[in-house]
């Protein structure tokens, strides 16, 4: 299952929003239109509306990192050479009963 076509390709995650979240060394898929610094600000933007002592904060940090870097391997390659982004599981989705009002945030905001 493929989740994204977008230009881009697969790198070494080198930011620090998602350092707890992506192992060191993993390969990521970023959009040739990415900027990492600014994806990086945007996801700690929207982890300040997340109460930092809630299970919420880790589960909404990982989905939010894997949404933005989603996992990557070249070797995963299109028909026409491009590498592309693996999906998320199942079981990192929000959870959302815990999370349930940071959710509606989200939604709000047009995710």
């Amino acid at each position: 299952m493929v989740v994204c076509t977008t230009d881009g390709g697969c790198t070494t995650y080198t930011g620090e929003a998602c350092q707890s979240s992506i192992a060191a060394g993993a390969t990521v898929f970023i959009k040739a239109s990415v900027n990492v610094s600014d994806s990086d600000a945007v996801i700690e933007r929207w982890l300040k509306h997340v109460d930092h002592s809630s299970s919420c904060y880790t589960a909404a940090r990982l989905l939010l990192c894997l949404h933005v870097y989603p996992p990557c391997n070249a070797s995963d390659a299109d028909a026409d050479g491009k590498p592309q982004t693996r999906p998320i599981c199942r079981q990192v989705s929000f959870p959302r009963i815990t999370c349930y009002s940071e959710m509606q945030l989200y939604r709000s905001a047009g995710h």
